[in-house]
């Protein structure tokens, strides 16, 4: 099912905030992907879906 363009934003922001806030990713890594390694990416992955459920 599709979401708003507002809820995605927002669900991105918890996301990226949750992976600030555990020193799991930079905010230059963040915007960069292929500086990423694996574990990261995949973290962001399960987060943005675990987050279906806001608001």
């Amino acid at each position: 099912n599709l979401i708003s363009s507002e809820r995605l934003n927002n669900r991105l922001k918890v996301v990226e905030e949750d992976l600030n806030a555990e020193g799991l990713v930079t905010a230059e890594k963040w915007r960069d992907p292929q500086k990423m390694n694996h574990n990261i990416a995949a973290q962001i992955k399960f987060r943005f879906f675990y987050y279906q459920t806001y608001p």
